[in-house]
This record gives structure tokens, C-alpha cells and sequence, in this order.
């Protein structure tokens, strides 16, 4: 699977203040995170998500979405990764965790704060439902 992007596409590694074409999303938790359930739940969420899991790669002038088979990492620290890079497995999503907080960074080009919000709520149902051990029910 491959996609060609035909917007101006700024490189990701382009981003700081001034151009943040990476954004974090954070999340504070009641708890720490226990990063083997999370593990586990970023690995069902990308089953049910499986667009979310490539990298960028040229084919001549042209910048294309290609599927990433690697694992979407999942890194303990509190700072903001380098998408793209040998940190993320050349992957745009990253998923970190610190304390009682879960960050996720990826790159604008491939979602931003809305498109990324059925992720993050799935992710959450399978984080929770297994950090808690219950079932949770749609209709609760």
C-alpha cells in the first residue's frame, strides 16, 4: 500500500516553534501507565487502524505513504520524539508514556488533532479496559 501525496508536504524534520508540522497530544491518567499494557494496546489499536502504521519514503520528487511493518513504537520518556527517525522506526505515530501521562506525537501531514481522535479513544478503551480488568460496554 502506497500513497502519493500531492499537497506541499514540509519534511517533518523541518518542525520547531515557528513550523510544528508534528503535534503531541497528551493525556494525564489517574494512575501511572503501565507501559506493557500499553504495549498491548497500541498493537490492537493499529490492527483496527492499520493506515496509521507507515513511513515517508520519495519516489523520485514525489513524497508517498508506504505501510511500515515494524511495530509503532511505544517509548518510555516525557520527551517528544523525532518521527521518522531510527527512534520511531521511520514511523510518523509515536506513542510515549511518562508518570501518569501518555503522549502521543505525529506527523500533521498524516493526521491532525481530529482525525486522530477515534485512535485515541479506541486506544484508551483497550488501555483502561485491560489496566482495570473490565469489560466495558458501548452503552455505559
Amino acid at each position: 500500500m502506497s500513497r502519493k501525496l500531492y499537497s506541499l508536504l514540509r519534511t517533518i524534520y523541518e518542525t520547531d516553534s515557528d513550523k510544528p508540522n508534528t503535534f503531541r497530544q497528551t493525556i494525564k491518567l489517574g494512575d501511572l501507565v503501565d507501559g506493557e499494557i500499553l504495549r498491548k494496546a497500541v498493537a490492537r489499536t493499529m490492527e483496527r487502524y492499520p493506515y496509521f502504521r507507515v513511513r515517508l519514503v520519495m519516489e523520485g520528487d514525489i513524497p508517498v505513504f508506504e505501510e511500515n511493518p515494524s511495530p509503532v513504537p511505544v517509548i518510555h520518556t516525557n520527551h517528544q520524539t523525532v518521527l521518522g527517525s531510527e527512534q520511531t522506526s521511520g514511523h510518523l505515530l509515536c506513542f510515549c508514556y511518562w508518570k501518569n501521562r501518555l503522549h502521543i506525537d505525529a506527523y500533521h501531514g498524516l493526521t491532525d488533532g481530529g482525525g486522530i481522535a477515534p485512535l485515541l479513544k479506541t486506544l484508551l478503551y483497550y488501555y483502561c479496559s485491560d489496566f482495570y480488568e473490565v469489560r466495558l460496554s458501548h452503552t455505559d
